[in-house]
């Protein structure tokens, strides 16, 4: 009824008066304000992915979890799309078949892994890692073959080069 949602109600959090339209409210029915709401999704999406999962209504001790269109009507742009971000996020971190490349110049690309025996791959961005331990790919070696490997070879390096330096340089006086 449109003469209803003309009605003026107050905030629950600010205690300001407001039309209900300008008063969005998640499935059990408490009603705050556009600023309010966006204010509330802004802190929990600040805190981090765990705002895909734990984000409540604004109500005290409501239980209600924000649903994604209360996210899309509440949320100011920036914060929608941090917390749609999340969302993928969660999406393929619980998909054994789905993997975030991890190229460290920021692609954003997920890969399919086709077969779990062979989790060697490349990605799109031409970006090859281990889908399992997101390292460069190491088959034939398992990801702790190759840790134990890469962990001996880099000590031996490492020796190596302060062999080299104490060879060449002399302390001083």
């Amino acid at each position: 009824d449109a003469a209803w949602l003309e009605e003026e109600d107050m905030c629950g959090a600010c205690f300001s008066m407001f039309p209900r339209r300008d008063m969005p409210c998640m499935s059990c029915e408490h009603r705050f304000c556009r600023d309010c709401w966006r204010a509330h999704l802004g802190t929990k999406v600040a805190e981090g992915p765990g705002c895909v999962w734990g984000t409540t209504c604004l109500g005290a001790d409501c239980p209600r979890l924000v649903s994604d269109a209360g996210w899309q009507e509440c949320a100011c742009r920036g914060d929608l799309g941090k917390y749609m971000s999340f969302v993928v996020r969660a999406f393929v971190d619980n998909n054994d078949t789905l993997v975030a490349c991890p190229n460290p110049k920021n692609c954003a690309k997920i890969v399919v892994l086709e077969d779990p025996s062979q989790p060697d791959v490349i990605c799109s961005c031409g970006y090859a890692f281990c889908a399992l331990c997101g390292g460069p790919p190491h088959q034939p070696a398992s990801c702790r073959q190759f840790k134990q490997w890469r962990a001996a070879t880099t000590d031996s390096e490492e020796a190596a080069s302060l062999r080299l330096m104490m060879g060449r340089f002399k302390r001083c006086p």
